[in-house]
């Protein structure tokens, strides 16, 4: 099967350590986080792994700090990536939140990775005013190749999603295969690599039925 890394994003709660935990039921997936090494070097400062809103306002500053320093949070996520090249996993989930570190890892895996935002819908309620963390307030600051709308039950998000993957998998092999023969064209409507990078919106609220089903799937723009 195809390798994909995926660097998914979006606000606290709205499910994507569900999601990649759904994914894992289909596939061989690692799941990290840009943050892991804040948060290791955070416990010994008394973190104790709340999720309030002022300890993440201290992980984002940390990480803040641990970037400017020597970009340790995206140097530790690259030597995933690489892990996950040599191994037998299938999917690469990397959790990264600020608009420029996402462009950084994806940049560092040479334009493989694709980007996806996790959108909580109808069942997640917006939270007004901010989180007061950079890493939250930023989210939606950045043009994801993908978009997925988290608002169904969760007895019918797990096939929801999976069938996401798989579209997002034929995709990539076929832009891999555009690249490896320029001289051949992109797609069959002309719209050439941009239509592979525009994102796949499947929210409720966008023509569920024939982006759900492979013959009349179609991407809209983040």
């Amino acid at each position: 099967m195809q390798k994909l890394t995926i660097v998914i994003n979006g606000s606290g709660g709205v499910g994507k350590d569900t999601l990649c935990g759904m994914a894992a039921g289909h596939f061989r997936v690692r799941n990290v986080s840009s943050i892991t090494p804040v948060k290791q070097i955070a416990s010994t400062c008394g973190w104790n792994g709340e999720k309030t809103d002022r300890a993440r306002r201290f992980l984002s500053d940390l990480k803040n700090l641990l970037v400017a320093y020597n970009d340790y949070p995206n140097r530790c996520a690259l030597e995933e990536y690489r892990s996950f090249l040599a191994s037998d996993d299938e999917i690469l989930f990397v959790h990264i939140r600020e608009p420029e570190e996402i462009r950084k890892f994806v940049d560092g895996t040479g334009g493989e990775a694709v980007t996806l935002l996790v959108r909580g819908g109808k069942r997640f309620c917006k939270r007004r005013g901010g989180y007061g963390n950079d890493a939250d307030d930023r989210v939606e600051q950045y043009h994801y190749d993908y978009v997925f709308y988290n608002d169904r039950p969760l007895d019918q998000t797990d096939a929801v999603f999976f069938r996401f993957l798989k579209k997002m998998i034929r995709e990539q092999a076929r832009r891999q295969k555009d690249d490896a023969n320029p001289a051949q064209p992109a797609s069959a409507n002309g719209s050439g690599a941009d239509s592979l990078s525009s994102g796949l919106d499947l929210s409720e609220d966008a023509q569920p039925l024939s982006l759900h089903d492979d013959a009349g799937e179609s991407g809209t723009g983040q």
